[in-house]
Order: structure tokens, then C-alpha cells, then sequence
């Protein structure tokens, strides 16, 4: 007579066990997995933007270091042209060329070079030559300095060296966008005023150069600059990377060997105290 409620009792408990997950609580299950998944990715995100902004400060460090070792031997910071074995000469400067003399409605010619032509200028020194092997092969770039109408650039093979006259070699951050070299000669902001393009010989050729980024995106004021915009400190040379968003203009990640004055810092400065 006491054995049936037991076993009444030992169904239901069996009963309530069987049941499945409610609506809500699957939905809270996969709530809390998005959650998860969400936090997973933005912490390999943050570690793999920590890891390449230690790679590319290193390789800044060394840039910085063979910069100051020809400064050193040569008494003297590094020319705006470089010079090549037929007298051509290239601007040290951190632009675009523009295609044509039609402003920034013309074709893209392209980004200058900058610290590729810096290099061509410090390697004459044999020390300068030492500091740029420690760059890890990984973040080198190889080619040839051509020019193209009015497009300066680098062609040829990626990895082999180059063979001409102009063999260059150049440096990449670690997300694959050639480091920048900024000359006090032109600083960050060549043209200053507001962009328009502003002409330069060229191996003989008066080429326009804007630092306007004519593929950007027109509403975003700061991403339509393709340069920082930075003045150089006590008028030495800087090098900078656009950073993880491979952006120079908007400089909210840019990684500096040397912190550049911005236009608002530079015209606070001036002011009398």
C-alpha cells in the first residue's frame, strides 16, 4: 500500500528530468555563446594588433637608429632629393603623385616611395648598411625605382634583389603597407594649402603631388588625406606606419619613431605667451 505513492513519486521526478530546454533557455544558451564568441574574436583581434604593433615599433626603432648613425657620419640630416647615377633626381617626399596637371579630380598616379628613396640616400654609408640587415627579411620589399609618365614607384620582383642602377630596397609594416619617411623639407603636409597639388621636377619632369588619396571615401574628411600631416620635431626626419587600418590620415593607430607636431600643436606653440 506505501509502495505506490514511491512509485508515483520516482515517475514524476523521471518525468520532469525528460523534459527539454524552454525557448527561453535555448535562446539564452545561444546568447551566451554569441557572447563568447564575440569576446573571443575582439581578444585575437587586440592580440594580433598588440603583436604587429611590437613588430612594426621594432622595425621603426631600427629605421630611427640608421637614421641617426648617418646623421652622425655625415654631420648633416639626409638630402629631400635623391640623385641617381645619371643625375636624375627624386623627392624624400611622403605624397601622392597625381597623373596629369588636373589636380585631385585626375587620375591617382600613386604614393611616392618616401622611405625607399631615403634608404637609397643612407645606405652610401656603410654603418647605415649594417642597422638595415637587422631588419627582419620579413618586412623587406625589393624592386627597382622607375618612373612612369608621372608616377614614381618601385616595380619588379618582391623578394629578389633588383639589378639596375636604381636597385631599392623598402620596408613594409606588419600588416604589409610600405613604412613612411617624412622629410623636414616637405613634412607631412606637402601641399599646405589644403591639398591642391603643387609641382616638382622629377628626373627632368614637373610632376604635381597632392596628399590628397583620391580612392577614399569623400565624406570622411581625415580619411581623404593619404599622409599624416605631421611637422617634423626640430626639423629631423620621422618614419611612421598608417598602422592597423592602413590609414595615415586618420592617425588614430599610426606608429611614430619619433612623435611628429601636428598643425594645432604647431600653431599653439608659436603663440606668444
Amino acid at each position: 500500500m506505501q509502495t505506490q505513492p514511491l512509485a508515483k513519486t520516482s515517475a514524476g521526478r523521471a518525468g520532469r528530468g525528460s523534459r527539454g530546454f524552454s525557448l527561453v533557455e535555448l535562446i539564452s544558451v545561444f546568447l551566451i555563446i554569441a557572447v563568447l564568441i564575440a569576446l573571443s574574436i575582439g581578444v585575437g583581434r587586440s592580440v594580433l594588433q598588440s603583436r604587429g604593433e611590437r613588430a612594426t615599433q621594432n622595425v621603426l626603432q631600427v629605421l630611427d637608429q640608421t637614421l641617426s648613425t648617418y646623421i652622425a657620419v655625415k654631420n648633416a640630416k639626409p638630402p629631400e632629393f635623391y640623385t641617381d647615377r645619371a643625375g636624375n633626381k627624386f623627392p624624400l617626399v611622403d605624397a601622392r603623385t597625381t597623373a596629369g596637371s588636373g589636380g585631385p579630380s585626375g587620375a591617382d598616379g600613386g604614393l611616392v616611395p618616401s622611405l625607399a628613396l631615403a634608404i637609397l640616400v643612407m645606405q652610401d654609408v656603410p654603418e647605415c648598411k649594417v642597422l638595415l640587415n637587422q631588419i627582419p627579411p620579413e618586412f623587406i620589399r625589393r624592386g627597382e625605382l622607375t618612373v612612369v609618365g608621372n608616377k614614381v614607384q618601385v616595380t619588379g620582383d618582391a623578394t629578389a634583389p633588383g639589378t639596375g642602377d636604381n636597385s631599392v630596397i623598402f620596408v613594409v609594416d606588419a600588416w604589409g603597407q610600405p613604412i613612411r619617411f617624412v622629410h623636414p623639407a616637405f613634412h607631412g603636409r606637402f601641399p599646405v594649402e589644403g591639398g591642391s597639388p603643387e609641382a616638382i621636377d622629377v628626373a627632368g619632369t614637373p610632376t604635381n603631388f597632392t596628399r590628397l588619396s583620391l580612392i577614399s571615401n569623400p565624406e570622411d574628411f581625415l580619411d581623404r588625406f593619404d599622409s599624416d600631416e605631421g611637422y617634423c620635431p626640430n626639423n629631423r626626419p620621422y618614419f611612421y606606419s598608417g598602422g592597423m587600418d592602413q590609414k595615415a590620415g586618420t592617425r588614430k593607430d599610426n606608429l611614430y619613431s619619433t612623435p611628429p607636431v601636428f598643425a594645432a600643436e604647431k600653431t599653439q606653440q608659436q603663440r606668444p605667451n
